[in-house]
């Protein structure tokens, strides 16, 4: 029974011994927090999906301790160096693919190239006009760096409050857009005869102007749905109208209302 005992001790002790000595040296479990991450990241099915505009940096992480073999399947589109770090170099789609041994992630990248349809406006107190970032599908953040002289809604539209300088930014994927506004005080009597001293509001109209005469930046209105561009917001009762130049509405494809030429 004594035999027994000690024998029966001693397993125990080496067993606790054994135990003691795994903990106390890392790695030497089986399953390391690393090996699960990697394991978990190249089991997904779905493939990773970026948006970058051009010029745009991205640096991929595996998930794995391991070095990956990287790849891209349209340098010219996206480029990818050996630490995984993407650079979008112009508009287009392209695969980034990271090789860890035997298994493979890929990694979808779209690559986008806003442009801003102005980069500076003039405009006297009252006016106001339309911007546009064209090229992206992304959300865009409108701000103005002087309420006091321009404000911008949420869709772009600009409106000059006051004499000054301002800077209106469309904000995409935290790359900036500026657009550079001058607002001059409204002069009075701009009539073709001089003599017209009518609000800029547009309410009057003006005589002795042809559709023809119009200067390509010349201000006009127009909304949504219309066909014509007016010299007047009263004009046809139109409903929330807004302000464009004769070219952006010819652009549009508006002809000029009889009624006001």
């Amino acid at each position: 029974m004594k035999m027994f005992q000690k024998s029966f001790q001693k397993s125990m002790r080496a067993l606790l011994l054994a135990l003691s000595l795994a903990l106390a040296l890392p790695g030497a479990l089986p399953f390391s927090g690393r090996t699960a991450s990697a394991e978990a990241a190249s089991g997904e099915k779905t493939p990773h999906k970026f948006v970058l505009l051009k010029g745009q940096t991205l640096d991929i992480d595996t998930g794995s301790s391991k070095t990956a073999d990287w790849s891209s399947s349209k340098k010219s589109v996206v480029s990818v160096n050996a630490e995984g770090t993407v650079k979008a170099r112009k508009k287009g789609k392209a695969v980034v693919t990271a090789v860890i041994g035997k298994k493979e992630l890929t990694y979808k990248i779209t690559v986008e190239a806003p442009s801003l349809s102005k980069k500076s406006l003039s405009l006297t107190v009252g006016k106001s006009a339309s911007l546009d970032l064209n090229g992206t599908s992304q959300k865009i953040t409108w701000k103005s760096s002087d309420k006091k002289v321009a404000a911008v809604t949420e869709d772009g539209r600009v409106t000059a409050k006051g004499a000054g300088t301002a800077t209106i930014t469309a904000v995409v994927l935290k790359k900036s857009f500026p657009c550079e506004v001058t607002v001059k005080k409204a002069s009075s009597g701009t009539s073709s005869g001089g003599n017209n001293t009518s609000s800029n509001t547009g309410s009057t109209p003006q005589t002795g102007e042809s559709s023809g005469s119009l200067d390509a930046s010349s201000l006009v209105w127009r909304t949504a749905s219309g066909k014509k561009f007016h010299r007047t917001s009263t004009c046809s009762n139109m409903r929330h109208p807004w302000q464009v130049t004769v070219q952006e509405a010819r652009s549009a494809g508006l002809t000029p209302c009889s009624k006001c030429y």
